[in-house]
């Protein structure tokens, strides 16, 4: 029998600080289901102007990647966000026992990472129960890699204006970004990456990350900030909260089009080889 993993971090910090965080700054925290032993929880605000802009947050999918969680809440508490023209729908930890026992995968050993085509574990089930029928301008998801020497970004848009070279710049003036040509067997370019051919390559396989399933189906425009694991723990989360910064102060508006009313790609029903395991994008 495998022993039992010990508890490291308190969930129950997380909730006491999103209840504060909806007090403070009039925000709207509802319980959306439980997984594991442990509820869930969405966050939204509501601007109220016809032209504000639905963007889509989270982090916490992975639980060994606290500096997800903790930067997103952070730069909640601080409220500078409110004065820019936004609404949020923002699952702020996807995985509440993962990251009290700072696990990768839940309490099943299953990585949530990697069940967005049919739901296949609990988790997964609720995050798309909350996100159905929704459609966003953005999809940003907070994530952080153990093996990284720096900062980087995935991107995927069908095509320009593109944004990830915007959120590096404003990133490296807080932490080290990777610069290499190549991240995690995909080309990159001063810390981007925009895979190509990927919608074909994900559609062969059975299992989906969360971003492919919101970029086939809630967004037009996804974002994944991966923050270096090697680093201090203060410094990558300074840099989730500068990434998060970037984007909602500087988003750019595309000759005023609400991209969330734009069609998507429609429905997929491919299903052929398994995945291997890559990054938390894969």
């Amino acid at each position: 029998m495998n022993p039992p993993h010990k508890k490291i971090r308190d969930y129950r910090d997380v909730i006491d600080r999103l209840e504060k965080i909806s007090r403070r700054h009039k925000l709207t925290l509802t319980p959306i289901g439980d997984a594991a032993g442990y509820g869930h929880f969405l966050m939204t605000s509501r601007n109220g102007k016809p032209a504000a802009r639905p963007i889509y947050l989270s982090a916490g999918t992975h639980g060994d990647e606290p500096a997800a969680v903790e930067g997103l809440l952070q730069w909640l508490e601080r409220g500078e966000w409110r004065a820019r023209n936004l609404n949020l729908f923002i699952l702020p930890c996807i995985n509440p026992w993962g990251y009290e026992h700072n696990r990768r995968e839940n309490r099943d050993g299953v990585d949530i990472n990697r069940q967005f085509r049919l739901g296949s574990c609990p988790e997964a089930q609720l995050v798309m129960r909350a996100v159905r029928g929704r459609r966003f301008d953005l999809a940003v998801e907070l994530h952080e890699d153990v093996d990284s020497p720096g900062f980087y970004i995935y991107e995927l848009k069908a095509e320009p204006p593109f944004f990830g070279e915007v959120i590096v710049r404003v990133v490296s003036k807080h932490g080290p970004v990777n610069r290499a040509r190549v991240i995690e067997g995909m080309k990159s370019k001063i810390g981007v990456i925009r895979p190509s051919n990927f919608t074909s390559r994900m559609l062969r396989r059975k299992k989906w990350p969360l971003a492919f399933f919101l970029y086939t189906y809630h967004t037009p425009h996804k974002l994944t900030f991966e923050t270096p694991g090697p680093r201090p723990f203060e410094v990558r989360v300074a840099q989730q909260i500068a990434a998060l910064d970037a984007v909602t102060q500087k988003f750019p508006k595309l000759e005023g089009r609400t991209l969330s009313r734009l069609p998507l790609r429609g429905t997929v029903t491919t299903e052929r080889d398994p995945p291997t395991r890559s990054a938390s994008i894969f």
